[in-house]
């Protein structure tokens, strides 16, 4: 175990990545991550080399025998050979399986796990940090399918070309060699058969790979709208458009179905014409063989070498027209994963910017303009002062720039002219991290992370401690909801809530008024009752935050019941409406998703704003609150 170990620590995935885009040529872009792993991408090849020396000498071996056995006596045979045997003994049960056992830990234990998953990290950590543009320009299904499929694609590439086109031309090499010498004839077909598959290469490699593209672009689209349908699942129910859906996913399937059979056309044919290729060559060396063997001119030894070495060749040459066939597929998946990865940043920080340090909290517009690039634009020459610990009510109609200002000092966007000054610091010349983290913001949509609610809270503030995750829970008002337990019987937490912050709790009871769903679980089944006297889950003995099911009711009773009169009747008997930590809380209704995500903000600013009121961002509503 310690072996493997050691071959397993020899890439740390998640290391710090150089702040680079990966370059968009396809040769510098797989150069770009082998660099890293080189010293292994040398041993690999290295391994590869001995097991298909050592595997050449099996036909070298019987023919050998066989030399040996048309010539000896059998009562002389073992004693005046023995060395040979010995030596051939010790090559194929020692240097073999210890040369594909090195192959194998630096294959499996060494690349396979950590040198894909460092590309996943790296393309990760790249495309994250593009612009919030960049993702709405894409569907995010598409995105991620090439950001997590590219590291295995270039990693199959690279071991199944050490390990198969390799192996071939150090075996067939070898091939050449060993029947050369016996008579150059015997190496004709051989040559012939390599330059043959050259050909096939040449002609089919080249359309594998654009077929292999589109295929992989293909089953990218297919992706993205099978997610873009699941994400945006509400509106498609709301709409009730389920024919237009299907007919949008239904033309992405049809066209993945065209692009993979097309590149399936072309395998089939390359695996015929390399079948008749390989016959030829098997049939041409042994006729060959056998014609000087009844010369007189090799001995039996090398008829009978040459017959498994042919056919060896013959049968790596499928195996390695696959693994051609799969190298130039996942080039095309790689390719694919380049239109998104290998992208220059854009808005990147600005060389040699600095942090923005907020003491008062004012905010300047001055002559901002900005349209989207349209001549029309949005905003022109707009000029707002906002004094700390001012309220200012933006409003106006739909388009008229609520929103754009937002985003505008938010840094989602850059100004077209002008400048915005916070605490008389231009906010295009700080850090868009030091900007964000200083801006507190709730938007009319939920958008909750599939994690805990503590870790949900906490992302306003990681390092926030239980103590004030609670008072944020308590202050967003989303703690009546959230209960936890320390040792013993199972307590509920605050029974009434804070008084609400001014933005938050309207927006919570706004969200309270629509129709709510009917309360489930997990899976999306209607929640169970559990026995009063179940024990304590884990969690609530540790005290912390957890989702749980509801007790003293009748499954048929809760099945036909929203989650208002959930709620309402919770509060009348006085039982528990747990939260379990691990429980998607983007499941969580509108009202109660609004709850945790004003609980993340109070943990943000809680410590730096604790004697003023926070910061609450409605551009929709057309209220900036500061």
């Amino acid at each position: 175990m310690r072996l493997f170990s050691c071959f397993e620590s020899l890439i740390d995935p998640t290391a710090s990545p150089a702040d680079v885009a990966p370059p968009s040529g396809l040769a510098a872009f797989y150069w770009f991550y082998a660099r890293q792993a080189r010293i292994l991408v040398i041993a690999l090849f290295v391994a590869g080399s001995l097991v298909a020396l050592l595997d050449t000498t099996i036909p070298v071996f019987i023919g050998r025998v066989v030399t040996m056995v048309s010539r000896e006596r059998p009562d002389t045979l073992l004693r005046d050979n023995w060395r040979q045997f010995l030596g051939m003994a010790a090559i194929l049960l020692i240097a073999r399986p210890a040369a594909l056992f090195l192959q194998s830990l630096v294959t499996n234990q060494a690349i396979a796990p950590g040198f894909s998953n460092l590309v996943r990290w790296q393309n990760h950590w790249h495309v994250v940090r593009q612009s919030w543009t960049f993702f709405q320009n894409d569907f995010a299904g598409r995105i991620a399918q090439r950001v997590m499929q590219t590291g295995p694609a270039l990693r199959e590439s690279v071991v199944s070309g050490t390990n198969a086109v390799w192996y071939i031309l150090v075996y067939g090499t070898s091939a050449i060699v060993l029947l050369g010498k016996s008579d150059i004839r015997l190496a004709g077909p051989i040559l012939l058969w390599f330059a043959g598959y050259a050909v096939l290469l040449r002609v089919f490699v080249p359309r594998l790979r654009a077929r292999s593209r589109r295929n992989s672009e293909a089953r990218s689209t297919l992706t993205g709208r099978v997610v873009d349908s699941y994400t945006n699942i509400l509106t498609v129910k709301l709409f009730a458009r389920p024919k237009d859906e299907d007919a949008f996913v239904r033309a992405a399937v049809e066209d993945h179905t065209e692009a993979f059979q097309a590149q399936l056309r072309l395998m089939t044919l390359l695996s015929f014409l390399l079948a008749t290729l390989n016959a030829a060559m098997v049939i041409g060396t042994n006729a060959i063989a056998i014609g000087l063997w009844i010369d007189h001119r090799i001995a039996v030894g090398t008829v009978a070498m040459a017959m498994p070495l042919t056919w060896a060749i013959s049968n790596l040459a499928g195996w390695v027209a696959q693994n051609v066939t799969m190298i130039f597929e996942n080039v095309g998946v790689v390719q694919d994963g380049m239109k998104t990865i290998a992208v220059p940043r854009q808005m990147p920080d600005r060389p040699h910017s600095a942090a923005l340090h907020v003491e008062r909290g004012a905010v300047r517009f001055e002559a901002v303009r900005f349209g989207y690039g349209s001549a029309r634009g949005v905003l022109h020459g707009i000029d707002i002062a906002i004094r700390p610990g001012e309220r200012v009510g933006l409003v106006g109609r739909s388009g008229a720039g609520k929103s754009t200002l937002v985003n505008l000092l938010l840094r989602f966007y850059e100004p077209e002219a002008g400048r915005i000054l916070i605490d008389g610091q231009d906010i295009g010349l700080v850090t868009q991290e030091s900007l964000r983290v200083h801006i507190a913001m709730v938007t009319q949509d939920t958008s909750l992370l599939h994690r805990s609610i503590r870790d949900n809270i906490r992302y306003g503030r990681p390092d926030a401690s239980e103590e004030e995750v609670w008072r944020a829970a308590a202050r967003a008002p989303a703690r009546p909801r959230i209960q936890g337990g320390g040792a013993g019987p199972r307590r509920r937490g605050v029974a009434a809530p804070a008084a609400p912050t001014a933005g938050c709790g309207a927006g919570s009871r706004a969200a309270a008024t629509r129709p709510q769903p009917r309360a489930t679980g997990r899976s999306g089944t209607p929640i169970k009752p559990r026995s009063a006297s179940t024990p304590p889950n884990r969690k609530a003995r540790e005290g912390r935050p957890y989702f749980g099911r509801k007790a003293d009711m009748s499954e048929a009773a809760l099945k036909g019941m929203t989650l208002e009169d959930f709620l309402r009747w919770e509060d009348a008997s006085d039982t528990r409406y747990e939260l379990i930590e691990g429980f998607p809380v983007a499941m969580a209704p509108p009202a109660e998703a609004h709850r945790i995500l004003a609980a993340r903000l109070i943990a943000r600013i809680d410590t730096a704003l604790a004697s003023r009121r926070p910061c609450n961002v409605q551009p929709e509503a057309g209220v900036l609150r500061a």
